[in-house]
């Protein structure tokens, strides 16, 4: 590779030479041993050349050398593209694949498939995210990066001018929105968008939640297909699928800084993608039998500096593996949380108390320490009617400083305390709150110091045989939020605190904001938007849609458009149109 170094004008012209008393050219490296094909400046990468020798090389400026190699290619490499909105390199050569790798660390990501010759030359439409690639024998075909689909497939029969059906080359002009291909005289492609794939998922969702480093919503359903919808006008910008093979997907989380999402799978793997552009990061294997992880989550310990991925299921146990800095496609070192002898089927933790609460199918709540894995106590639903398991599992702090920290105590810190002074409140060693719902739809509020109180039991899904099936809280842990297992969701504020006196005052304590059914399937996912107060919903009957805490309806991902900031423009913003919920249900075990 050689950078020509610019000068004075001269004239006459003459060659270039490269001495040590004058320099028109300088080799920046020599590490191709055959031609070099293309070079592009790519300014988050480095400098990028491609090579007869089937290697990509990067090149870095600061260090003077060669710092990554592509090497996917088995044959000659002829061109290749960057798409920075999923940092990601699209490359071709003498195979007929089109290969796409990663940036920063020379991933394979995946490849698109269907032309039958080599292809020559690649064009890249950055707002659509769309890549344009022309073959050896003169096919060009439109790719969509999203979902790594061809979208259309121009062969010589679909050209004007049959003497301009064979090109040599292709490039894109984005000003003009246009595909130009040349033999002798450059051809004219107009890009029109006839239709757009805004469709999400064709499966019961599993999880849906709102990512505030990205600003946008994550959804996954069972087949394994993962969705990014942007939450400002409800398009989706990104989607991946099969996350994990032929196993269906069960549930996911994100890292501690919300770059990276985590999935649990039916055949007990454990993956970390990169969920902007599909890229698998990393494995999380254990030696035990592959069954089924159900429930998943990342954990901080900000006291080691050490971060740790949790996952439980049918084993009966909870994986813990520490989330290492190095380069590792596979985490094979884990320790595990023994004790239940049942299915682990949900679990929560509050990190800044170091507590995690496991609850399994015969009824038993187990806290520990988050990260060392020490018992603390053991609690028990008593059913009388359906099912004694443990569905849902929710940390609520108790705003007091002293473990009367209610409303009839003189607590301090109602909806107008800060962030900050909530944060003060829960990270002493005064008691918390465990909220946990049971197999026969009632909600049980436990208070939890140095040993376990049952304060009070209230219901919370509604219809006889129905279950909470989702449960979440606000960031300032202003209010519950539950869903169930016949598309009801149900709003209490606890803003003002809980009153632990007795359990007629905690239960008032849950002043209930709105219940509807939004949706006629269970709602296996919750979520809420801070600063917006919407509520992300994610459901069996395949849909993810997004509401107000007063029951107003943004709209459904994939199926409708909308302004956030405009409210003209949402489907129901006042809620008038909202479905009450069926007839209450007879609790006669409270």
């Amino acid at each position: 590779i050689v950078m020509l170094l610019c000068g004075t004008r001269e004239w006459p012209a003459r060659d270039l030479i490269s001495t040590d008393e004058h320099q028109d050219y300088i080799y920046i490296h020599q590490d191709h041993n055959d031609w070099v094909s293309k070079v592009e400046w790519v300014p988050e990468i480095g400098l990028v050349s491609s090579s007869i020798d089937s290697t990509i090389k990067i090149y870095d400026f600061v260090r003077e050398k060669v710092i990554n190699s592509c090497t996917h290619h088995q044959k000659a490499v002829h061109s290749f593209i960057w798409c920075s909105a999923y940092s990601m390199f699209a490359s071709c050569g003498l195979e007929r694949d089109i290969i796409l790798w990663q940036g920063n660390t020379c991933r394979r990501i995946g490849e698109l498939t269907g032309h039958t010759a080599s292809v020559s030359h690649l064009a890249l439409d950055e707002r659509l995210n769309h890549v344009f690639s022309l073959s050896v024998d003169k096919v060009i075909k439109v790719w969509d990066l999203r979902n790594h689909r061809c979208l259309q497939t121009i062969t010589q029969d679909d050209w004007t001018r049959t003497e301009e059906c064979k090109p040599h080359c292709l490039m894109y002009d984005p000003l003009h929105r246009r595909v130009v291909t040349a033999m002798n005289k450059p051809y004219v492609w107009v890009h029109k968008l006839v239709a757009q794939d805004r469709t999400g998922h064709m499966d019961s969702v599993k999880g849906a939640l709102y990512n505030a480093t990205f600003d946008v919503i994550v959804s996954a359903d069972e087949s394994g297909t993962v969705c990014v919808w942007n939450i400002a006008n409800g398009t989706r910008e990104g989607r991946f699928m099969k996350a994990h093979g032929d196993a269906k997907l069960t549930a996911m989380c994100f890292d501690k800084n919300e770059r990276r999402l985590v999935t649990a799978g039916g055949n007990g793997t454990v993956y970390m993608w990169n969920f902007n552009n599909g890229s698998k990061l990393r494995e999380y294997a254990h030696g035990e039998e592959p069954m089924e992880l159900g429930t998943v989550m990342f954990a901080a310990d900000e006291k080691r500096d050490s971060d740790a991925v949790y996952a439980a299921g049918w084993n009966c146990k909870v994986f813990v593996w520490e989330d290492l800095d190095d380069d590792s496609d596979v985490i094979t070192e884990y320790r595990s949380y023994e004790g239940h002898r049942e299915d682990v089927t949900h679990m929560a933790a509050f990190t800044e108390r170091q507590l995690l609460a496991t609850g399994d199918y015969e009824g038993r709540i187990t806290v520990w320490n988050l990260f060392t894995g020490e018992k603390r106590l053991s609690l028990f639903h008593r059913a009388e009617r359906y099912e004694t398991s443990v569905e849902r599992l929710l940390w609520l702090p108790l705003k007091g400083r002293d473990g009367k920290g209610a409303v009839g105590s003189g607590a301090s810190g109602g909806a107008a305390a800060s962030y900050e002074a909530r944060r003060a409140l829960v990270t002493n060693s005064s008691p918390m709150l465990l909220l946990s719902c049971g197999g026969d739809g009632l909600m049980r509020v436990w208070l939890i110091g140095s040993l376990g109180k049952l304060l009070c039991t209230m219901p919370a899904a509604q219809g006889k045989l129905e279950s909470v099936s989702a449960i979440c809280t606000d960031r300032e842990h202003r209010f519950v939020l539950i869903g169930d297992t016949a598309g009801h969701v149900r709003i209490w504020d606890v803003s003002a605190g809980v009153d632990i006196s007795s359990s007629e005052a905690c239960r008032a304590s849950f002043k209930e904001r709105v219940h509807w059914r939004p949706h006629k399937a269970a709602i296996n996912s919750v979520d809420v938007v801070p600063e917006r107060d919407l509520v992300v919903l994610g459901c069996k009957d395949c849909n993810v849609s997004i509401w107000t805490l007063d029951g107003g309806c943004l709209g459904t991902l994939g199926e409708d458009a909308w302004e956030i900031d405009d409210v003209r423009t949402w489907r129901d913003p006042d809620g008038e149109d909202k479905v009450p919920p069926m007839d209450e249900a007879e609790n006669l075990y409270l």
